[in-house]
């Protein structure tokens, strides 16, 4: 995590992205900022909820000793399946050559409010 007490605060101002000029002042950032955040917290808890209600299904679920359900509006399904995934420290530890051969890297955008 950066040290955000060191980091230095800039009016970049104007910024022009694709042919249209930006300008808002960091007070403005600031506010998108917060918004941004706490649009965020309530996303958060509406996962966690679901997250509730879906374990709450699953167990239902379990109890009947069912793994589909349909209702008048709903059909309800578990399955259980295997994934099979590769161990990719272990390989690059036995077999780094094939796994720099075979690995690329590809270009990313990390975007945070902290």
């Amino acid at each position: 995590m950066r040290d955000l007490e060191s980091m230095e605060m800039y009016d970049l101002g104007p910024v022009e992205t694709d042919g249209l000029i930006s300008i808002m002042t960091i007070d403005e950032i600031t506010i998108k900022a917060q918004e941004y955040r706490m649009i965020l917290a309530r996303a958060k808890q509406l996962v966690d909820e679901a997250e509730a209600i879906k374990l709450e299904l699953i167990e239902e679920l379990k109890s009947r000793n069912i793994v589909n359900l349909q209702t008048s509006v709903h059909t309800i399904s578990l399955l259980n399946y295997y994934d099979t995934r590769v161990d990719i420290l272990a390989m690059k530890k036995d077999f780094p050559e094939i796994v720099d051969k075979y690995s690329k890297t590809i270009n990313m955008c990390s975007f945070a409010v902290i």
